[in-house]
C-alpha cells in the first residue's frame, strides 16, 4: 500500500474533470457534497452533466491552457491516449491526477465514502478491487449508530468538562469511554452519566 489517506478541505477549491460521461458524472456526484469549485471539460459532455446546477463545463477538447487555474488536483475519464496526455502535463506541473480504471495513471485514489454531517469515512484498496472497498464501506454503513452526528457535535462540550476534571495523562481514556457509551446508547449522555465514568479516572 503506497497511498496515505488524508482527508483535504475541498470546499471553493478548483477541481478540473476531464471527461463528459458516466464515470465523470460519478465523480461529480462523489465531490459536490463537499462544495469544491468543479470544471468540466470535454468535447462531447452528456446532457446529465450539464444539467448538475453549480459546476463549470467546457465542451472542447483539452488545452494545455485548461490547467492555468492551477487545481488542486485533476480527474481525468477520457480514452487512454487523451489520459496520457493530460497525465503528462499535469506531471510536469505538479498537479496530482486520478485517472479512472488507469492505476499506472493515479497519484490519487478516490476511497469508497461513506459521509454524513460530521462523520467520514474513506475505504481504499489500494484500487486494486472497488468492489472489496464499497462492500466494506456497506458494512461500516450498517454498523455506524443513527444519533452519531448528534453525539459527535456533543463530544467537544465533552472535552471541556474532561479537562478541566481530569488529569492529563487519562484524559484520552476517560473520553473514549464517554464516547463509547454514547455510541452504545445512541445518545448522549446525561451529566450524572458522565460524572459516573469520569469518577473512574480521578
Amino acid at each position: 500500500m503506497t497511498h496515505f489517506p488524508l482527508f483535504f478541505n475541498l470546499k471553493d477549491k478548483d477541481i478540473i474533470i476531464f471527461g463528459g460521461g458516466h464515470h465523470a458524472l460519478q465523480k461529480i456526484k462523489k465531490l459536490k457534497p463537499f462544495e469544491p469549485h468543479l470544471t468540466v471539460i470535454s468535447d462531447c459532455i452528456s446532457d446529465d452533466i450539464k444539467n448538475v446546477g453549480g459546476i463549470t463545463f467546457k465542451e472542447q477538447k483539452f488545452c494545455k491552457t485548461d490547467l492555468d487555474i492551477n487545481p488542486l488536483f485533476v480527474i481525468i475519464a477520457e480514452d487512454e491516449k487523451t489520459t496520457a496526455e493530460i497525465y503528462a502535463e499535469c506531471n510536469h506541473r505538479h498537479i496530482p491526477v486520478n485517472a479512472v480504471d488507469r492505476l499506472e495513471y493515479c497519484d490519487i485514489i478516490f476511497p469508497s465514502v461513506t459521509a454524513s454531517e460530521n462523520l467520514c469515512i474513506g475505504i481504499s484498496s489500494g484500487g486494486l478491487s472497488p468492489t472489496a472497498t464499497v462492500e466494506f464501506k456497506e458494512r461500516f454503513e450498517n454498523q455506524i449508530p443513527e444519533n452519531t452526528d448528534e453525539i459527535i457535535e456533543w463530544m467537544p462540550s465533552v472535552k471541556a468538562y474532561v479537562k478541566q476534571t481530569v488529569n492529563a495523562s487519562t484524559q484520552k481514556q476517560a473520553l473514549r469511554e464517554i464516547f463509547k457509551e454514547a455510541i452504545d446508547k445512541n445518545r448522549t449522555l446525561e451529566k450524572y452519566e458522565t460524572d459516573g465514568i469520569i469518577k473512574k479516572f480521578l
